[in-house]
């Protein structure tokens, strides 16, 4: 169960990843839980949906490929709601299997073109060397993505102002005053009937049945109006 009010979703590592894995979380000070993953090695929960992220070394990402195993991972892969795969490790790694096989530098770029447009992943970070860690610093990334995804901002480009003539100002200013992404300030916006001050007066109980609003985003929604306290249903 997660504690941590400044992390509402918890972050799960697959039970089954290396034991430097978790030495790179830990040296980046990023909480986690162990649990047995169905499909891939990094998942979290969020109001957004459900972010899963494959990762592998250079040397497994080939090997997989040239054994046909990459196809069945990617296909299981796509079918979560936020896919993302994680690569770490230097481009010219091919080349260890380029000497028994007729595997070429073309194959490489093919495959990771292939895991984005034929299967649609959300993204695909390659961190070929960053300090001579790049597995540390990949594992790193791919923990601070799924962060900021947790935290409401995927595809959320805030707007700077409220315009009046836009086809919905009311969600456009519920998103600026109470900092929440365009779908969750369509939510409250459903909920409350359209109406801006509802949502502003309302009580942290009755913000909580809406979906996507929890107890720290409520707080930060407090904050955010100058609302000074919290409800004790909270």
């Amino acid at each position: 169960m997660n504690t941590n009010p400044k992390q509402p979703y918890v972050l799960y590592i697959d039970s089954r990843e290396k034991e430097n894995t978790l030495n790179y979380l830990k040296q980046w000070n990023i909480q986690y839980e162990l649990i047995t993953l169905p499909v891939g090695d990094m998942q979290i929960e969020t109001p957004e949906g459900r972010v899963t992220i494959e990762r592998k070394q250079m040397t497994d990402f080939i090997g997989s490929l040239l054994s046909g195993r990459l196809e069945d991972q990617m296909r299981r892969l796509a079918n979560e709601p936020v896919p993302g795969l994680l690569l770490t490790g230097s481009f010219s790694e091919y080349r260890k299997f380029a000497k028994t096989t007729h595997f070429t530098s073309d194959q490489v770029i093919g495959a990771v073109a292939s895991c984005i447009v034929k299967y649609g992943l959300r993204f695909v970070v390659w961190v070929q060397s960053a300090e001579n860690q790049p597995h540390a610093t990949g594992v790193a990334l791919a923990a601070k993505i799924i962060k900021k995804i947790a935290e409401g901002k995927l595809d959320q480009i805030p707007p700077r102002k409220v315009n009046i003539n836009a086809e919905n100002p009311q969600r456009d200013l519920i998103c600026l005053a109470c900092g929440v992404p365009l779908k969750v300030a369509e939510n409250l916006l459903k909920h409350f009937n359209n109406c801006v001050i509802d949502i502003m007066t309302a009580s942290d109980e009755e913000l909580l049945k809406v979906d996507g609003i929890g107890p720290g985003r409520i707080l930060r929604m407090r904050r955010l109006l100058g609302i000074k306290g919290e409800n004790k249903n909270v």
